[in-house]
C-alpha cells in the first residue's frame, strides 16, 4: 500500500458520497476533515503516517455509527430483526460497525452512548473507521464493507434508548445482622440501667436519636426499632408510657438531623 494510493481512495469515497468527511487516521483528528477529493488527496499526502481513513460522526456528516464488539455478536443476532437494512462494515478487530442516519429535529442530538455493554452508538463529536472503496478495497486492510446498502435511518428504539434520562440511584439498604442489633440492645438498656435514675428518659431520647439512622437505612422499621428502645428501657426501670414519649422524641430528633444533614445516614 502506499500512500499515494489510500489518498486517493479518501477522494473517491467523497466522490462517491458527497457530504461524508474524510481524515487520514493517524494523523488528523475530525476536526481537519474534508469533504471534497482534492482536499481530501491533499490532506492524505501530507500524512505520512496515515493508514486508514477515519469518518466523524455526528451533525457534521449526519450519520450515527452503533460499533458491535467482536465478543456481543451473539446480542446482535439475537435482536437481527430490530435493525433495518443498512450500511454495515467489518472492522480491523472484527467488529461490526452498522451506519445510520443522524434523525432530524425535534429529536435530539445523538451523541456517545451505550446499548448493552460492547455496543456502543457513536455520534456527535465522535468519528469511525471507514472502508476505501473500490477500486482502493486493498488500502484498508481489515476494513471492509460487509453490507452494502443505502443507510437506513436510526431506528427509534435506539433513540430512545440513548436518550433516555439515566434512572437516580437508590441508597443502598444496609441491613444489620441480628447479633449487631442484639449488641446495640444491650448496650442501650446497660446505658439507662447505669445512669441515675433522673437521667434515665435523657439517656434514651439520646439512643433513639442515633437509632432513626437505621430506619433512614431501611435496616429496620420504625415500629421494630421503637420495640427494641422501649423494652430496653423498661427493663431498665422506665414506666412504659415514659420510654414510648422519650423514644418517640429521639426518633423525630435524629429524622429531622437527617434529613438537614443527610451525610449522617
Amino acid at each position: 500500500m502506499s500512500l499515494h494510493d489510500l489518498a486517493m481512495a479518501a477522494a473517491e469515497l467523497t466522490r462517491l458520497r458527497p457530504g461524508l468527511l474524510v481524515f487520514p487516521v493517524p494523523g488528523c483528528a475530525p476536526r481537519d476533515a474534508v469533504d471534497r477529493p482534492r482536499r481530501a488527496y491533499l490532506l492524505f499526502l501530507s500524512r505520512p503516517a496515515a493508514q486508514f481513513i477515519g469518518v466523524p460522526t455526528g451533525v457534521q456528516t449526519m450519520i450515527v455509527a452503533i460499533v458491535i464488539e467482536a465478543a456481543w455478536k451473539r446480542w446482535f443476532r439475537h435482536n437481527f430483526g430490530r435493525f433495518p437494512a443498512t450500511l454495515v462494515h467489518r472492522m480491523p478487530g472484527g467488529e461490526l460497525q452498522l451506519i445510520f442516519r443522524m434523525p432530524l429535529p425535534p429529536a435530539p442530538i445523538i451523541s456517545r452512548g451505550s446499548i448493552v455493554a460492547g455496543v456502543e452508538v457513536m455520534g456527535e463529536d465522535c468519528w469511525t473507521w471507514w472502508p476505501a472503496p473500490p477500486p482502493y478495497q486493498g488500502m484498508t486492510p481489515g476494513c471492509v464493507a460487509a453490507l452494502e446498502v443505502p443507510i437506513a435511518a436510526l431506528p427509534k428504539w435506539i433513540i430512545d434508548r440513548v436518550t433516555a434520562e439515566p434512572r437516580p440511584k437508590e441508597p443502598p439498604v444496609l441491613r444489620l445482622p441480628r447479633r449487631g442489633i442484639d449488641v446495640i440492645r444491650d448496650r442501650v438498656v446497660a446505658f439507662t440501667k447505669y445512669s441515675r435514675q433522673g437521667n434515665r428518659a435523657e439517656v434514651l431520647i439520646a439512643a433513639a436519636q442515633g437509632a432513626a439512622r437505621w430506619i433512614g437505612q431501611g435496616a429496620l422499621e420504625e415500629a421494630e426499632v421503637l420495640e427494641l428502645l422501649v423494652g430496653a428501657a423498661v427493663e431498665a426501670g422506665l414506666a412504659p408510657d415514659e420510654a414510648l414519649a422519650a423514644a418517640r422524641r429521639g426518633l423525630k430528633v435524629g429524622e429531622i438531623e437527617q434529613r438537614e444533614n443527610p451525610e449522617l445516614k
